[in-house]
């Protein structure tokens, strides 16, 4: 699955817009249009803050391999455990971000 389909997709269903409604949206205003104004519902929510590619010079979403190095450093990091356990939103929020990715 693509980054930005991804994100989306979860503006989508935190919005609880079930595959019958999505389906109707498209019919009417055709599945690009609908696909763009999930993915900048998306944006502005700040999904793609959580799965953004943090390469110097990187641009867009990361990918799966990214999201997996990411998980891996950070689980040497002990501050960010630290926070995790915490319940540190923005932990938590990287955390799930990068889970949600791997899973797309």
């Amino acid at each position: 699955m693509k980054p930005n389909t991804f994100i989306a997709n979860q503006a989508a269903e935190k919005l609880g817009l079930g595959k019958d409604v999505l389906d109707a949206l498209a019919k009417v205003a055709g599945r690009p249009a609908v696909a763009n104004a999930l993915l900048k519902i998306g944006q502005l929510m700040g999904e793609d803050k959580f799965v953004a590619n943090p390469a110097p010079g990187g641009t867009g979403a990361m990918t799966k391999d990214q999201a997996q190095s990411r998980i891996n450093e950070l689980m040497l990091d002990s501050d960010f455990a630290k926070r995790l356990d915490a319940g540190d939103t923005r932990a938590t929020q990287e955390w799930n971000g990068l889970h949600r990715l791997l899973v797309a």
